[in-house]
């Protein structure tokens, strides 16, 4: 089939739509399709018949299973808002919180924080800058993976007894080259 994409959204998220074209359309190769985007049903060209929309969400949840849960410490560290100075870089370096990760994948990160002072500096708000420091070697001396990361969600966590938890969801906004590869061999070593 060739690559088929909604005339409205743009999106290749197209499956087969709910009406079924005529024998004579379908005979040259048109469909009924619907795009699981913006729901809008049109008629597009397809050589083999219209894709199948369960392939596509056997792909989504496949893709969607590829997070890892296993616990590394990190240490994160606000960032300020606005431009980055070698200054603020170093004023920001002063204040770190040390946790650990609680699930992640090669676009998100989300990990568990102590309570000491975290939420109330404000670093818990949307799209707040963090730096992050994974520690993914055993080696003392081996240099933590540099990422850094905007808050998506922020949720505190009720641990009976041993205080509270901030549970800190993340999206991966910049790596350098090296811990992006870095960072990509990890995930692979993970499978």
């Amino acid at each position: 089939m060739f690559v088929q994409s909604c005339p409205k959204c743009g999106s290749g998220r197209v499956r087969r739509g709910y009406q079924q074209a005529s024998i004579f359309l379908r005979v040259i190769g048109i469909n009924y399709l619907l795009c699981n985007n913006c729901n809008l049903q049109f008629k597009g060209f397809s050589l083999f018949g219209a894709p199948d929309g369960s392939r596509q969400r056997r792909n989504e949840a496949k893709n969607a299973k590829e997070r890892f849960e296993e616990k590394f410490d990190v240490k994160i560290f606000p960032l300020p808002n606005g431009a980055m100075t070698q200054s603020a870089l170093d004023a920001a370096m002063r204040v770190g919180f040390d946790g650990y990760t609680r699930d992640f994948n090669a676009a998100s990160m989300s990990f568990v924080v102590p309570d000491t002072g975290f939420g109330e500096a404000g670093y818990t708000r949307d799209k707040q800058r963090l730096l992050v420091h994974l520690k993914t070697e055993t080696k003392e001396d081996a240099p933590p993976l540099r990422v850094q990361a905007t808050v998506a969600r922020c949720e505190l966590l009720d641990d009976e007894g041993t205080g509270a938890l901030w549970l800190i969801g993340t999206r991966l906004t910049w790596l350098t080259p090296e811990d992006q590869a870095r960072y990509t061999f990890f995930l692979k070593s993970l499978k």
